[in-house]
């Protein structure tokens, strides 16, 4: 009984190694795939006041009631700002359109006024910065949004 239970396992797995060494066919997604293929939701945000890529200062600079929105991208360069469930003001609209665009060599995202330059664009996360200049200092404000 031991032996046919030791065959019966060395051949799934040798089943399974066979098939497991398949080739991965599935094409890499566009830029534009990525961030068109789910609304994105805030994360996080913070001060990085060397520009050396580290929050040294978690900003409180978001208002919780922005926390929630949705950025919803479109193919064709509009997209869609959804106030989620708690809204700053009750008399705003619960969505606006903004327009977007991908810029130098799809490095940078231009949206909602903002110029955007992209660290990491996947499946699940949109990272990013922009420089801003406060008080005579220049700072980098990083920004993550998630799936």
């Amino acid at each position: 009984m031991r032996t046919i239970l030791f065959k019966t396992f060395s051949l799934i797995l040798a089943a399974g190694s066979i098939t497991a060494c398949g080739k991965d066919d599935a094409p890499t997604k566009t830029k534009t795939q990525l961030i068109t293929q789910a609304a994105w939701k805030f994360e996080s945000e913070g001060i990085d006041m060397d520009k050396n890529g580290t929050i040294e200062v978690p900003t409180g600079e978001v208002e919780d009631c922005n926390k929630d929105d949705v950025f919803t991208f479109n193919t064709g360069g509009t997209g869609t700002r959804d106030e989620g469930g708690t809204k700053c003001d009750v008399a705003d609209p619960q969505s606006e359109p903004f327009v977007w665009q991908f810029k130098n060599s799809e490095t940078e995202l231009e949206f909602d006024d903002h110029l955007f330059k992209l660290h990491t664009l996947n499946e699940t996360s949109l990272k990013g910065y922009h420089d801003i200049d406060t008080l005579g200092i220049s700072v980098r404000i990083w920004a993550t949004f998630k799936h």
